[in-house]
């Protein structure tokens, strides 16, 4: 799999990210409401990350895994 959505990083969501990373999922994008979650999955390996307080996800997330295809 080379791209893996998590939506809401709490417990389960910063579990789900670390198994994609573990499991070598190339790209993993974070979508969350709050900046600070956010910061910290970027610590903890996410590839993207998408502030839904402040972005269209659905948009985010397709600009983002269009620009993985062509890569």
């Amino acid at each position: 799999m080379s791209s893996f959505p998590v939506t809401v990083i709490g417990a389960i969501g910063l579990l789900h990210l670390l198994t994609a990373k573990n499991v070598g999922v190339g790209k993993v994008i974070v979508v969350d409401l709050v900046e600070e979650r956010l910061d910290y999955a970027r610590k903890l390996g996410a590839s993207e990350t998408i502030n839904a307080a402040k972005e269209d996800v659905e948009e985010g997330v397709r600009q983002l895994t269009e620009a993985m295809a062509q890569t």
